[in-house]
């Protein structure tokens, strides 16, 4: 008898839509470390031309995107036989992420590292772990209440 867990963002085994999953992890990671990588002159004319402001919301909100993008990815049918929490590998991954991104920035003379900004980072991905626990739980309860309406109980 097959055991519903309720652990994968993605449904199915589908191997297309672990693809999909993988190429966008990689494609957000890779836009985030160039973001944080080219100049502050460069980013703050990005920040011009699209009319985004706050820079300390855009760290939070990169990482928690980044949290679920990783979680939706280790969920995956490519990871599942290899990573038993994608909750705990999105974080783990996250959190290495944000100390590279900050320990690279210090060798940068057009950018700085900051505690500042590492903790912005670190808030967003307690904010993506708070989210996936909230959002595994919830999507458990409705596999426990959608089974119990398929088991029928009664003694004839």
């Amino acid at each position: 008898m097959s055991q519903n867990k309720p652990s994968a963002i993605l449904p199915g085994n589908g191997i297309a839509l672990s693809i999909a999953a993988t190429a966008a992890s990689f494609f957000y990671v890779s836009t985030l470390c160039y973001l944080s990588f080219i100049s502050a002159g460069s980013l703050g004319e990005l920040y011009r031309r699209t009319g985004i402001g706050g820079d300390d919301i855009l760290h939070t909100l990169s990482f928690i995107a980044l949290g679920f993008v990783l979680f939706a990815s280790f969920s995956s049918y490519f990871y599942r036989r290899f990573v038993k929490s994608p909750r705990a590998w999105s974080v783990f991954v996250s959190a290495i992420l944000a100390i590279v991104i900050e320990l690279v920035q210090v060798s940068m003379p057009t950018r700085h590292a900051s505690f500042f900004d590492l903790s912005l980072h670190a808030s967003g991905i307690l904010i993506f772990y708070c989210s996936a626990i909230v959002f595994q739980k919830t999507r458990a309860k409705a596999v426990i209440s959608h089974s119990r309406k398929e088991v029928d109980l009664t003694i004839d």
